[in-house]
């Protein structure tokens, strides 16, 4: 597949020396340690006690050095998958690598929708972090889950930058056919919003707008309806169609 000119590529965050300081520097004495130790015990104990008493007293703390060792391992292997993941904009599409190993080379024809969704993190009922995570729909309904790379938003605003045009356009067109069209669990036409168990027409429809990661529709009885915006595919897209097939 020709993708094009290389837009922007986003890469996992490099391996440097601080990694080395934090992570191999404290792997390797964390794994050292403990083995020397066992050995000094297995040499005190076979001069003094003998062989028995030597298998004894150094075993557990070569478990420990083991254990401490496949520890190391996972983490270093973990570095480097983060170190190796990318995300690469092209002018007609993108080029995914979310591990060594694997990679998703998509058109923009490809994807139907871009679903964003953050999750809080608390600690002692205090909101610390928001996860934010991403995901891309493709037209034969499999999912990506984008990589968290450094300049994750800015990323995103790439994507939307040259995805929403494709989508954008094709929607209208079916609208004015007078065609459906989903959001996930939403549907959008000529007449109103569509949830599972009920509708809402456009006349009944006072307010939409965005609340605490979900989308907030506000009717003339003074009733809401709240949907996680974790459900609905290109919720900025159905904002803009709203806007301008029922306001305009």
């Amino acid at each position: 597949m020709r993708l094009g000119s290389l837009i922007k590529k986003f890469h996992g965050r490099q391996i440097t020396r601080l990694d080395v300081l934090t992570l191999l520097l404290p792997g390797m004495l964390g794994v050292l340690t403990p083995l020397g130790y066992g050995v000094w015990r297995v040499n005190y104990a076979y001069t003094h006690y003998g062989p028995v008493a030597a298998k004894a007293w150094g075993q557990t703390w070569f478990l420990i050095s083991c254990l401490a060792a496949l520890i190391f391992l996972l983490l270093s292997l973990y570095r480097l998958r983060l170190a190796h993941q990318f995300v690469a904009i092209y002018q007609n599409g993108l080029h995914i690598q979310p591990k060594p190993g694997r990679k998703h080379v998509l058109g923009w024809k490809h994807i139907k929708g871009l679903i964003i969704s953050g999750t809080q993190e608390r600690f002692l009922g205090i909101t610390w972090r928001v996860r934010e995570k991403a995901t891309l729909q493709l037209i034969d309904d499999k999912k990506i889950t984008l990589p968290s790379l450094p300049g994750k938003s800015e990323m995103l605003e790439s994507i939307k930058e040259k995805l929403y045009p494709h989508l954008l356009e094709s929607m209208q067109m079916e609208y004015r056919a007078g065609n459906t069209l989903s959001f996930g669990q939403l549907t959008f036409d000529q007449h109103g919003l569509h949830l599972p168990h009920c509708s809402m027409y456009w006349k009944n429809i006072q307010q939409m707008h965005l609340e605490n990661g979900a989308l907030v529709i506000k009717l003339n009885n003074g009733k809401q309806k709240s949907i996680p915006a974790s459900q609905i595919p290109n919720l900025e897209l159905l904002l803009q169609l709203v806007k301008q097939g029922v306001y305009a």
